[in-house]
């Protein structure tokens, strides 16, 4: 068998290429005859005018561009003498408003003795079977990974509380008693997520495919989470271990709110896997933003954890970012301090009677204390007895007898109408 050898190379294309372009391109100056020296040093064959024509050598089909010219002069020439320029940075326009607000929120909780954790933002449909979601739950609209890190958490999270129950397990088991996490990060739900192919590299994606990207991104709402154990308070000698409940969340969740400058609003509300008679829905001027309260006992046996242990999430976007602040108004004048008890029914709960007094009590109300709930007799069953401290002040003057009668009457009435609260006697 007789082989022949055929030489099938194809001539190199040539490259036009200014000789000035080298200097611009690198930042050094190159003189022309230096650039010619180093092309022809590498066998390109230069042809030199107003434009430089380059002819590599066979050998070298990967030089094909000017810039790949220019990086054999820079290396010929020494990439030591290329010298080192600090690009001018344009001055930053801060943090954004949501940025400003999680900062805000993380340094609140921090002076509230919390503890920042960072978890994998993946869990399984296990866990959320343990926490009690039910199947029509948003939480459910689990986005599968294509290649999990661990079998067991194969989603990305639709909660923060699986990663911060797992770290408390872990503390706790190390012998910690007294522990306070939350975390703050992106939660990902499959609502209007539609997966698509992904585009080539070797052109620009067509306004479709671009489209089809946009769509594919899943929903990433901000949200924080924390969880508490252990004693408030630790055993002293002025008395026992305070134990932490789920007051202790709902307020940390009511401190969240007004850290951000909204109004807050607690209300009773049942809600996965919260307590259902320990448990709130948190309202930021108006609107749902999260839970708090105890965390269900047959949950905490799920997950390993010990009861009474408290939990609260909130949604930072529905949150919103910090609203700008009045500073309050101030008056020399004496406060004119009325007590009201009034009998309404156990499903109401108090911040919509304080609403109702603050509705009817008019601008000279100034605050409204609950500072007693009774349930038993002699109130009817079914209802209970809220007390309350109203204080009245003007601005400019010190408010009479009569007036502060009139205030007080307006306010029960408002309560009366709203909530059918009768005055205790």
């Amino acid at each position: 068998v007789t082989s022949i050898d055929i030489d099938r190379r194809t001539p190199t294309p040539v490259i036009e290429i200014d000789p000035s372009y080298p200097s611009r391109l690198v930042g050094f100056s190159y003189s022309a005859q230096t650039v010619a020296q180093h092309l022809r040093a590498v066998g390109c064959v230069v042809e030199e005018g107003s434009t430089w024509r380059v002819q590599p050598p066979s050998w070298r089909p990967d030089l094909t561009l000017p810039e790949d010219l220019v990086e054999e002069i820079a290396r010929l020439e020494g990439y030591e003498k290329i010298p080192s320029v600090l690009l001018t940075q344009a001055s930053s326009r801060g943090l954004t408003d949501a940025q400003r607000t999680r900062r805000h929120v993380g340094r609140t909780l921090a002076e509230h003795d919390f503890v920042e954790t960072l978890s994998y933002p993946f869990h399984g449909s296990v866990v959320l079977d343990q926490m009690g979601v039910a199947a029509e739950d948003s939480r459910r609209n689990l986005i599968a990974l294509v290649n999990p890190i661990s079998e067991e958490e194969p989603f990305l999270r639709t909660t923060l509380l699986p990663g911060l129950f797992a770290t408390l397990k872990r503390n706790l088991g190390r012998g910690a008693k007294q522990v306070a996490l939350f975390e703050m990060g992106s939660l990902f739900f499959s609502e209007d997520f539609k997966p698509t192919t992904t585009p080539g590299v070797d052109r620009a994606p067509s306004v479709q495919e671009l489209e089809g990207l946009i769509r594919s991104i899943p929903r990433q709402p901000q949200s924080v989470a924390g969880v508490i154990t252990g004693a408030r308070e630790s055993e002293s000698w002025q008395g026992k271990a305070q134990l932490t409940s789920w007051s202790d969340a709902i307020a940390i969740a009511r401190t969240v709110v007004e850290a951000v400058g909204a109004q807050v609003d607690v209300r009773a509300a049942e809600m996965a896997p919260w307590h259902p008679g320990r448990g709130a829905g948190i309202y930021a001027d108006g609107v749902l933003v999260g839970y708090a309260g105890e965390i269900h006992p047959r949950v905490l046996k799920a997950v390993d954890l010990p009861p009474r242990t408290c939990a609260f999430e909130i949604d930072l976007d529905l949150l919103g970012s910090s609203r700008s602040r009045v500073a309050p108004l101030f008056s020399t004048q004496p406060p004119a301090i009325q007590d009201v008890a009034l009998i309404v029914a156990n499903s109401i709960p108090a911040a919509e009677v304080i609403s109702a007094l603050k509705s009817g009590g008019g601008s000279e109300l100034e605050s409204i204390e609950l500072f007693d709930r009774y349930e038993g007799e002699p109130i009817p069953a079914g209802s209970i007895s809220l007390a309350f401290t109203l204080t009245f002040r003007a601005p400019d003057r010190t408010l009479t007898g009569e007036e502060v009668a009139v205030m007080r009457a307006s306010a029960v009435q408002e309560a009366m109408k709203s909530c059918g609260a009768t005055l205790r006697g």
